[in-house]
């Protein structure tokens, strides 16, 4: 699944819903993850950046519902 770095708020497909593994990004980008299906500050579970650990092994990955990427200033 692709996802653009324009801060748009993206809903997981069900097949990614509680199973995501990790997030590969190129470039200066910052990726969100939330809890919430529509981004929701107070539902914020981690930002993630290229190299970043397995998310389902660290549990980030199963509670994650939406994300939303933008470039790094």
């Amino acid at each position: 699944m692709d996802i653009e770095a324009d801060s748009a708020c993206i809903t997981l497909p069900n097949q990614l819903r509680r199973h995501l593994g990790s997030i590969e990004t190129r470039g200066p980008i910052v990726c969100t993850l939330y809890r919430s299906g529509d981004c929701s500050q107070d539902s914020t579970l981690r930002d993630i950046y290229d190299g970043d650990d397995n998310l389902f092994a660290s549990g980030v990955g199963r509670n994650a519902e939406s994300v939303r990427c933008q470039f790094r200033s």
